[in-house]
């Protein structure tokens, strides 16, 4: 049989669907509840845009609230589609600020509430008990986005339990395999939803090409390695190790609790500017830290390892 549905090799992306429906099955929901996109990033820009959309049809300005510091593109998406944004920062200690976060979900009633677990900058995951308060806190009128995008080594409840445990709210949890499944290059995620309305609203505004052949062939041959997985999980809580380590010989060294591929550590903010002469890490600006933190990915101990050592060999030049 001949195709003349697609130009070209367009019909590569038949596995698209074939994966989507694996997806569905397992995360027990519909198959047009979930959809392979182009990496998180791409879904988070996807998600936003839509969302954005669909409230300015009705002559409304969207309304979100998250917590602060928080990952910059979600910052920079938020902005480019007008959203009036509520931030609710975090203190100190890098705490997730429950209370004030419940307070202005009941006081300001945005229309999206966005929950990145783990965060990033800090790579702190929300726990299973806050999660539930603020889920339980929101009208059945609002979307819940959850930001899966990160690896998370602690235990929390599953996407599939959550999406069923909520049946009656608007969730949508965003997941990323580049994390995961060193698919960085590749640019592949998903989204999925347990609402109908929610899902019908996405799918009419999809676009079926946001997954490249090369990204979907690799995905299902990283689906088949299980040791990868572990891998990624396992270089974290190494990385962790050396962190903590180093921890014990410094003092005035501190860092934030993460469970996830990265961190932000309180230092010297001398030390890490000429730390950027071998090691390349994001600037504070984008991401809103104040001079003397510093947010590294930790997915590579032996990277970790090497910048640490070369810290504390600044530190001694410093004192001597």
């Amino acid at each position: 049989m001949i195709d003349l549905k697609y130009g070209h090799d367009y019909y590569k992306i038949d596995g698209k669907y074939v994966l989507e429906e694996t997806l569905a099955e397992n995360l027990k929901v519909n198959r047009e509840n979930v959809c392979l996109m182009n990496g998180a990033n791409g879904g988070l820009q996807f998600l936003l845009n839509v969302i954005a959309n669909e409230f300015r049809i009705n002559k409304k300005i969207p309304k979100a609230i998250l917590d602060f510091p928080n990952y910059f593109y979600t910052l920079k998406f938020l902005e480019s589609n007008k959203y009036k944004t509520i931030f609710i920062k975090r203190n100190k200690n890098f705490d997730f600020p429950i209370k004030e976060f419940i307070y202005n979900i009941k006081k300001q009633k945005p229309n999206l509430i966005i929950l990145t677990s783990p965060n990033n900058p800090f790579g702190l995951p929300i726990s299973d008990i806050n999660l539930n308060k603020i889920i339980n806190s929101a009208k059945k009128d609002q979307i819940i986005l959850i930001d899966r995008a990160c690896v998370n080594i602690a235990k929390h409840i599953s996407t599939k339990d959550l999406l069923n445990k909520y049946r009656n709210k608007k969730i949508i949890v965003l997941h990323s395999y580049s994390k995961t499944h060193n698919l960085a290059s590749k640019r592949v995620g998903y989204y999925v939803t347990n609402n109908t309305d929610v899902a019908k609203m996405l799918r009419n505004q999809e676009d079926h090409c946001r997954v490249n052949y090369d990204a979907i062939t690799a995905l299902q041959k990283a689906l088949k390695n299980k040791k990868v997985v572990k891998e990624s999980i396992n270089n974290i809580k190494n990385s962790l190790k050396i962190i903590a380590e180093f921890k014990k010989n410094h003092k005035d060294f501190c860092y934030s609790n993460s469970k996830s591929n990265f961190i932000v550590i309180v230092g010297n903010t001398n030390i890490f500017e000429k730390l950027r002469k071998t090691f390349i890490f994001l600037d504070n600006k984008p991401l809103q830290l104040p001079s003397n933190c510093c947010r590294l990915n930790i997915s590579d101990p032996k990277k970790v390892k090497l910048f640490f050592k070369e810290y504390e060999k600044l530190e001694n030049e410093i004192r001597k």
